[in-house]
């Protein structure tokens, strides 16, 4: 890996940073959504600074090559992220329909006492 692609790695790593921690500071992110952004951030920061490694794990694990084995970890990456949103998002919605039906109901019991 050249000297210059590695420069230009830590300076994408630490632009992820810059605009995790932004968005983070302004509420738009929460600390704990970011998390795996800074994670990302961490991963290419390592890969630049260490590229033998991971041509070394990417050749134990028998992906002929090294961009092979970074995809595949990209897309194992994308899809646990989209597991977790996919979670998440169930579980609001399920708090959504409770209230919603805990609403009803309230606005029910006053519709019947302002009749009494």
């Amino acid at each position: 890996m050249s000297t210059f692609l590695r420069i230009e790695m830590i300076i994408l790593a630490l632009a992820i940073f810059y605009y995790i921690v932004k968005m983070i500071n302004k509420n738009a992110f929460s600390l704990r959504r970011s998390a795996p952004w800074l994670v990302v951030g961490l991963g290419i920061i390592f890969i630049a600074l260490f590229p033998q490694v991971v041509s070394f794990v990417a050749h134990q694990l028998g992906f002929a090559l090294t961009m092979n084995f970074l995809l595949f970890v990209g897309l194992v990456f994308v899809f646990v992220l989209e597991l977790m949103k996919t979670s998440s998002d169930t579980k609001k919605d399920n708090q959504i329909k409770v209230l919603i039906q805990e609403v009803s109901l309230l606005k029910s019991e006053l519709e019947e006492s302002k009749k009494e």
